[in-house]
């Protein structure tokens, strides 16, 4: 399913997440530009994966000015890992949970959803290598 237009990335980013029994959302997250404005629409989103019973483990590139988002890791015991953005800089960002894998495409305020439990464990065996590094 692919998310466009107005309203999109609402959406997008709260798509699935009803009835998932999975409660773990792993993301590989894009750095956030100095002096770039973040949308109320990610704040919301976090607040609503707390609501909702979800943890979350991030990975993002250590160039990232994300302070405002460990201030949501901090409020709702998300756990965050900084990983050298020499070796890892996304320019998406992706999020999986259950079976469902979300890219966040961010200069277009587009998301894509894909059902496959394949590419979901795909991803999480990415985010393990990572993350246990």
């Amino acid at each position: 399913i692919v998310f466009k237009g107005e309203g999109a990335l609402v959406q997008g980013l709260s798509y699935g997440l009803q009835g998932i029994k999975e409660k773990e959302v792993i993301a590989f997250y894009a750095a956030v530009g100095k002096g770039l404005k973040v949308g109320h629409e990610y704040s919301d989103h976090f607040e609503e994966l707390h609501t909702l019973g979800f943890t979350l483990k991030s990975i993002t590139p250590s160039n990232s000015y994300d302070a405002a988002f460990r201030e949501d890791d901090r409020k709702y015991g998300f756990k965050t890992k900084k990983i050298s953005h020499k070796m890892f800089s996304p320019g998406i960002s992706i999020e999986v949970l259950g079976d469902l894998t979300k890219m966040i495409i961010h200069k277009k305020r587009e998301v894509i959803a894909i059902r496959d439990r394949g590419i979901a464990n795909f991803h999480r065996q990415i985010f393990s290598m990572l993350w246990n590094k």
